[in-house]
C-alpha cells in the first residue's frame, strides 16, 4: 500500500531504450546536459567572486572616506571651536 503512494508520487519516467545507438544518443544528451549545468555554474562563481571583490573594494572605499571625513571634521571643529575669544571673556 505504502509502496503504492509511493509510486504514485514520483514522477513518470520514459521508459530506456533498448537499442544500443538510442542508448549512447541518450547518455551523450545527458552529458551535454550535465556539462551545460557544469558551465553555468562555473560561469555563475565567476560572477559570484566579481561581485565579491566590487562589494570589497566599495567597503575599502567607504571606509578611506569616512575616515577623511572624521579628520576633516576634527579639524574644522577641532579644540579650537571650543575657546573662547577674548571679546566673550
Amino acid at each position: 500500500m505504502l509502496c503504492d503512494l509511493f509510486l504514485m508520487d514520483s514522477p513518470a519516467q520514459p521508459p530506456l531504450p533498448k537499442e544500443p545507438d538510442a542508448l549512447r544518443d541518450l547518455v551523450l544528451s545527458l552529458l551535454n546536459e550535465r556539462a551545460e549545468k557544469a558551465s553555468e555554474l562555473e560561469a555563475r562563481s565567476i560572477r559570484i567572486a566579481q561581485q565579491e571583490h566590487a562589494i570589497q573594494v566599495r567597503d575599502e572605499t567607504i571606509a578611506r572616506l569616512e575616515n577623511t571625513v572624521a579628520k576633516l571634521q576634527r579639524w574644522r571643529f577641532g579644540r579650537r571651536s571650543e575657546h573662547l575669544s577674548k571679546a566673550q571673556i
